[in-house]
Parts: C-alpha cells; sequence; structure tokens
C-alpha cells in the first residue's frame, strides 16, 4: 500500500511540474526571459519585500514568478569569480547571471550562496535573473537576509568589494498554478517514525542522547513535558540503560519581534523543556534561546551550539 500511495503521489508531482514548465512563457518565448538580451522594459517594477506581486488580491499565486535585475560592474571586478547572495527563497528558485545559469535550491530553508564565474561578469551592465517556484503557500524573499554579489572571498568586513541587489526589480508572472500535490511524509506517522528511524538502532550501543526538537509542538505545549518524559523513559528501557543522558536543547529564538504571542508562546515552551529537565535524572537542558534568527527557523550559527553540547557532554563523562 505504501508502495502503492508513494507511486501515486510521485506521478501527481511529476505531472504538476511538467504542467509548470509547459505553461511557462518565460521557458518557451523566442527570446527566453533569463537571455541577458531580452527586453523586460514592460515588466511591472517591484521591490523584493513587497507582497503585491505574491498574490491575485485575496489568495496567495502558486507557480512561477520571474524577477530581473541590471547592476553594474567596474572594470576591476569584471572578469573576477564572485559569490551570489540571495538570501532565503519561498519556496525554490532558478537563478541566472547574464542569461548562464548559475543555481538553484528546491526548497525554502537553505541559503542562497552561488557561484558566479571568473568571466561571466563584464564591465557596465549585467543581468540577474530569478526564477521562483511557489509550490502551495505564500512566496516571498525573507527579509534581512543577504542580497549582493560579493567580490573575493566573499568577506566585505575584510574590505572586499560588493553590490547590493536590494532596492528596485522588474516582475512578471510566467505561469499560474494550483497547489502542488501534497506528499505523504511516512516517516512522520507514529507506526513509521518509530519502526522507520528508532526500531533499526536498537541494537547498537547508544552512549546519550541530543534531543533538538519541539517547534512543531509549541502550539501543544501543555502536553510536551508528559510526551517527553515518556520518551525518555521508553528509550532508557529499550536500550537498557535507566541512567542514560539525555541532552534537551532549548528551543532558539525566532519569530518577528513583533508577533508577541508567538514569541510568547515560544518562551512558555523553553519553561515546558526546562522542566523535563528539572524533573528527570540525567536529562540536561541546552542553552539556545539567545541564539537564532528571528526569520530563520534553521539559523546558521551552529557552531556556538555544537561548542555548547560538547561541552556538556564532556562535563558529563568526567563527573
Amino acid at each position: 500500500l505504501i508502495e502503492s500511495m508513494k507511486k501515486e503521489e510521485s506521478k501527481k508531482s511529476h505531472a504538476w511540474n511538467v504542467a509548470l514548465y509547459q505553461g511557462d512563457k518565460g521557458m518557451h518565448e523566442t527570446i527566453p526571459w533569463y537571455a541577458a538580451g531580452y527586453d523586460d522594459s514592460d515588466w511591472t517594477p517591484t521591490d523584493l519585500f513587497a507582497s503585491g506581486w505574491a498574490t491575485n488580491g485575496l489568495n496567495a499565486v502558486n507557480g512561477s514568478h520571474w524577477f530581473r535585475k541590471d547592476f553594474q560592474v567596474s572594470g576591476q571586478q569584471a572578469g573576477e569569480k564572485a559569490t551570489l547572495r540571495l538570501g532565503c527563497i519561498v519556496d525554490a528558485d532558478s537563478v541566472y547571471v547574464n542569461g548562464t545559469f548559475v543555481g538553484t535550491v528546491s526548497y525554502q530553508y537553505p541559503p542562497r550562496i552561488y557561484t558566479i564565474p571568473a568571466g561571466l561578469l563584464k564591465a557596465g551592465k549585467n543581468t540577474i535573473t530569478i526564477r521562483l517556484f511557489s509550490y502551495g503557500g505564500f512566496p516571498h524573499f525573507v527579509k534581512e537576509k543577504p542580497y549582493k554579489i560579493l567580490f573575493g572571498k566573499g568577506q566585505p568586513e575584510k574590505g572586499e568589494s560588493e553590490i547590493s541587489l536590494e532596492g528596485d526589480w522588474k516582475y512578471h508572472l510566467g505561469a499560474p498554478m494550483p497547489a502542488a500535490p501534497g506528499q505523504t511524509a511516512f516517516h512522520y506517522k507514529p507506526v513509521g517514525l518509530y519502526n522507520a528511524m528508532i526500531a533499526p538502532l536498537l541494537n547498537y550501543t547508544v552512549s546519550g542522547v541530543i534531543w533538538y526538537q519541539g517547534e512543531s509542538n509549541v502550539s501543544r505545549r501543555n502536553e510536551y513535558k508528559d510526551l517527553l518524559t515518556a520518551m525518555i523513559a521508553d528509550w532508557r528501557q529499550h536500550w537498557n540503560r535507566p541512567d542514560m543522558p539525555f541532552y534537551v536543547i532549548e528551543l532558539a529564538d525566532f519569530l518577528s519581534p513583533e508577533d508577541k504571542g508567538g514569541r510568547a508562546a515560544w518562551a512558555e515552551f523553553r519553561k515546558v523543556q526546562a522542566e523535563v529537565a528539572n524533573t528527570n535524572k540525567n536529562v540536561t537542558l541546552i542553552k539556545n534561546g539567545d541564539l537564532g534568527e528571528w526569520n530563520d527557523i534553521h539559523p546558521l550559527d551552529k557552531k556556538t551550539l555544537g561548542q555548547r553540547v560538547s561541552q556538556a557532554v564532556f562535563q558529563q563523562r568526567v563527573k
């Protein structure tokens, strides 16, 4: 049954992507919309962070959205290898510089960091084109992320040059589409989650558990203490290690400062995590609420948290 469902869902997804490609004029005109010489004079001026292009006035428009921007390159910068930073984009994108494809990301969370090969940029006017894909939500560019071209090693703090890509762009709708068909995440189902991801590990020796989870439970935070306490006891029983250490990582900072209700809910959830650590033997809470990014549920600074976890594990082992 599962294989049959996966096969059917895969067919529906493929059909959606085929329809998107076939209906996107930007890919089929004599001069494609990503070409360096394409005439975009009749496109609509917009700011990347404006919301008007993403809706029909009421609902989000899924499918493909196109953006183009001209920028100037100096004689010194021309011909250099450069790094293109395009923040984070919901949901996916393909990017072209002067008509040459430079990169793609298929989902919203990874930072867009694309290499512009040496020789592609020329002195004077250059053009970047973004083909944005929206699968089923509200398409947008994530604010307060880097949108720029960096020269050298991409370290402007060391005096290396950069070109900002914020401000005015030109926009055109490619192919409006209904929301993409969903995929069943069997590993999120109760039986699938345990049987596929936990049971296969039971014959391995486990020294301890680092547990970083909870974002999806914030709305049910009143249940979380009992759920996590029960899971800790269950895993200790299955591995026959009644004192197996657990390191519970506090949720990182997230959500806009203006979202006072949401931030309060996350703060309450962190208190629940602390209660689990305080009421269960050999459970350590790893501070993380002071890290994170308000606009990114997957913050980029993993190093600081990794150092905190490794220090806590070391201290536990030398006791």
